[in-house]
């Protein structure tokens, strides 16, 4: 027995108890110990101070050590930068002072190493007496895991932010992932399209055999081409699109990916180069003025509603508009006029395109510089067509269902075309000019021709008679009587004065088709005119016995060349004189006609002429000449120059005839104003 009252075999039991407690305890440490050794987790313990009490071997390398016990009574204030420990302490006193646990990733930062990113368990640390002590906890190196979640979110954020439309589907077309270019593109939401087919958005309009082979030529390796697509309100565009495949790690398809981009502007570039050139091709390709406006109108409804189209182009000359292209839904084709407060007239003072909302009409009409001129549409566009040198005339454009058909993009397209239309158009109508003018050479020099040969046979006949008379005269004068002689030279005078008219009539036509004679209205007195060229006709009226009457009731004032007058008369009354019988009546008589014109009138009771020979008056290439009736000689140019003169000042002239009954030719003048 001891001293505490134990036996010898008590002590040798006790011994034998706490043997088995040691050994008890050398086993829990070799497990823990083999546990810290070898677990791949970073795992330490901490009093309250935060100084490690200790660590497991994964802590060497982090922490450059040769052995975890080198750390114990460290902290990490030793081990990492001032940050990253200030933030471990604060975490674990925290713990102390709550007993709350921490789980949370966070990156761990020490100077001169990589950044590693760990996931760890912060806990309390108890005693046997379930008092904090301190802390201890577990981490897990997730440096792979995060640098690898980085780089899917910068390859998702990405494709979020590139400008094309990207889509990403399963292998039934199931939407999985759409990038925000893709929704703002086709104006739908990432909840519209969610679990939705990709299918919703093709366009029916696509050619069949297109569609099917997308998902074949995919699976191949990928598929490349344009197609039409529809955003949420139902517009179609075209968008190029390239599809590929998405495989898992056995080498299986497992995804859809498509990225596109609208086309639309490209399109729209390529077309209206395209109509561009087909317009200035057409200069050349066209036969004609119209027909080349017709292909501007075709090549104008690619890009832009031209469903109602005019082109107004102003006459210079006459200062109006004409219409030589006018397509409209409801208005008729207007006739050639100023349009002064017209939207047309608008564009072609201001020189400067215009698209005319309604509010805009509105203001100008309030402003009494336009006015309303056909039927209202809401969508109207003018351009100007302009040469280099001048403003030719104005393009317009109408859609009478549709307001704001005609965007700022339309008018900067039609502005720029507008000038290749109006150096067209300047172009062919100079073209067409020269070609009528050569047309109108070639007859006038083909009339030229049939004419002189008409007047040198008419000129042949007195002329031959005139020569036969002075030979007679030369050769037989001792052997004539006095009466004989007479007869002769008064057949000779006649000869002359009817070669003389004839070539004075000539000489008036040639100055006159030449230029040469100037147009100089001015106010005359139709009785006072008419009465003095009869005059000129009294001893030829009284030798055939032919009464003239004067039959004007009024002073009439016209505004005509004084000249031309003259010469009308003139021709009018000779004719008259000399194809009237003696015995018979000639009338000259001025009446108004309406619309502002006095009408002329000369008119016999003579031999008149038919229905064939009235057809052919007036045409120079015809042979009207006829004698009259004591012989007289004609050549009907002095109708044709009548003709000519009536025409220049804005009139017409006319004839009523019957064989037997003679002829009334009339034509009409301006009345002066007084």
């Amino acid at each position: 027995m001891d001293y505490t009252g134990k036996t010898r075999d008590d002590l040798i039991l006790e011994l034998i108890s706490l043997r088995k407690e040691y050994d008890e305890l050398r086993k829990e440490e070799f497990l823990f110990s083999s546990l810290m050794d070898n677990i791949k987790d970073a795992v330490y313990f901490k009093d309250q101070k935060s100084r490690f009490l200790r660590i497991n071997r994964m802590h060497i390398d982090k922490f450059g050590i040769k052995d975890p016990w080198e750390a114990i009574g460290k902290t990490d204030f030793d081990f990492f930068t001032e940050e990253h420990a200030r933030s471990s302490y604060i975490d674990e006193q925290r713990i102390i002072a709550t007993g709350e646990n921490i789980l949370k990733e966070e990156k761990e930062i020490q100077t001169g190493k990589a950044d590693r990113w760990v996931s760890t368990v912060k806990m309390p640390l108890f005693d046997s007496e379930g008092k904090i002590i301190g802390t201890f906890g577990i981490s897990r190196d997730i440096t792979d895991r995060k640098n690898y979640e980085e780089r899917i979110n910068i390859l998702a954020n990405a494709l979020k932010s590139i400008n094309e439309c990207v889509s990403i589907t399963d292998m039934k077309d199931k939407v999985l992932f759409l990038n925000d270019a893709f929704l703002k593109v086709y104006g739908f939401t990432e909840e519209d399209m969610k679990l939705e087919s990709i299918v919703k958005i093709r366009s029916s309009n696509n050619p069949e055999e297109l569609v099917e082979n997308i998902l074949p030529d995919t699976l191949r390796g990928g598929w490349h081409g344009e197609l039409l697509n529809c955003r949420k309100d139902g517009s179609e565009f075209p968008v190029e699109l390239s599809t590929s495949i998405v495989k898992d790690d056995n080498g299986s398809p497992v995804a859809l990916i498509g990225v596109a981009n609208d086309i639309t502007e490209r399109k729209r570039i390529d077309l209206e180069k395209e109509v561009i050139n087909n317009i200035i091709r057409g200069v050349t390709t066209t036969s004609d003025l119209e027909e080349f406006m017709k292909l501007v109108h075709v090549s104008l409804s690619k890009i832009v509603m031209a469903e109602n189209i005019v082109i107004a182009l102003w006459d210079f000359e006459k200062t109006q508009f004409i219409f030589p292209y006018f397509i409209d839904k409801y208005d008729d084709i207007p006739l050639p006029s100023t349009m002064e407060k017209s939207c047309t007239s608008y564009i072609f003072r201001t020189g400067k395109p215009l698209v005319f909302t309604q509010e805009v009409f509105e203001r100008l009409i309030n402003e009494n510089i336009v006015e309303e001129v056909g039927r209202p549409s809401p969508s109207w566009v003018g351009i100007p067509l302009k040469t280099p040198s001048k403003i030719i005339g104005v393009l317009v454009l109408q859609d009478y269902e549709h307001e704001n058909v005609y965007t700022e993009k339309d008018v900067e397209f039609l502005e720029s075309v507008g000038g290749q239309i109006a150096v067209a158009i300047e172009r062919r109508q100079s073209e067409e000019a020269i070609k009528v003018k050569n047309e109108m050479l070639q007859v006038t020099n083909a009339e030229k021709d049939k004419f002189f040969s008409i007047i040198a046979h008419d000129l042949r006949g007195p002329l031959g008679s005139f020569v036969q008379a002075t030979k007679m005269i030369t050769d037989r004068s001792a052997m004539m009587s006095m009466d004989e002689i007479t007869e002769l030279t008064e057949t000779m005078s006649k000869e002359a004065a009817s070669i003389y008219s004839l070539l004075e009539n000539l000489l008036e036509w040639s100055r006159f088709t030449r230029g040469m004679i100037g147009f100089n209205a001015v106010k005359l007195n139709v009785r006072e005119k008419i009465t003095t060229t009869a005059e000129l006709f009294t001893e030829t009226a009284i030798r055939k016995g032919i009464q003239v009457i004067i039959n004007i009731n009024s002073d009439y004032i016209i505004e005509s060349d004084e000249n031309m007058l003259e010469t009308i008369l003139r021709n009018l009354l000779s004719n008259a004189l000399k194809f009237t019988p003696s015995g018979g009546i000639v009338k000259l008589s001025a009446a108004e006609s309406g619309n502002g014109r006095i009408e002329i009138s000369v008119c016999d009771n003579g031999i008149g002429m038919n229905e064939i020979l009235k057809q052919k008056l007036f045409n120079l290439t015809e042979k009207t000449s006829r004698p009259g009736t004591e012989g007289e000689t004609s050549s009907g140019l002095g109708l044709h120059l009548c003709k000519e003169f009536v025409e220049k000042h804005g009139g017409e002239i006319n004839v009523v005839s019957e064989a037997g009954k003679g002829s009334c030719f009339s034509f009409t003048m301006i009345k002066a104003i007084k």
